[in-house]
């Protein structure tokens, strides 16, 4: 309790920082209280009209969330970060897994021979002859130079 000039007692709100932790714990509350909400919408008879406002109030989540959510406008956030990723998960871990043991070994990989090894388990090529092809292919399109 902080005292005001004229002595009286004030009280302060103090804002108090919030751990990565525990954002991600409200977080996930939040996502698996939309996701119950998106459940019940699913559950409603078809000739029942939505009414988006009164459902984000009773699970306590954004209306508009809740509708591009159920509408299929948006997905959840995993979801959409694993469509970003190049690699599967179950890939990663295999690299990860050979990285550890190259390591182990005194064979540490370089940025360079990484990008390299996931660009091959991506494509299943190796990507350097295919940029070389690329550039020879364009290379080829253009016309003859006379002397």
């Amino acid at each position: 309790m902080v005292r005001s000039q004229d002595g009286s007692p004030h009280l302060r709100r103090t804002k108090v920082a919030e751990s990565p932790q525990s954002r991600k714990i409200t977080t996930n509350l939040y996502q698996a209280r939309l996701a119950a909400a998106v459940a019940f919408l699913r559950q409603l008879p078809l000739d029942v009209k939505i009414n988006y406002d009164k459902t984000a109030n009773q699970f306590k989540i954004n209306a508009s969330t809740l509708r591009n959510r159920y509408l299929g406008i948006h997905d959840t956030p995993e979801a959409s970060y694993n469509q970003q990723r190049i690699l599967t998960a179950a890939k990663e871990e295999v690299m990860m897994e050979w990285m550890f043991h190259h390591a182990d070994e005194g064979r540490p990989w370089s940025s360079e021979s990484i990008r390299y090894k996931v660009e091959k388990m991506t494509y299943g090529i190796d990507p350097i002859p295919v940029v070389a092809t690329v550039l020879i292919l364009d290379l080829s399109s253009l016309p003859a130079i006379s002397c």
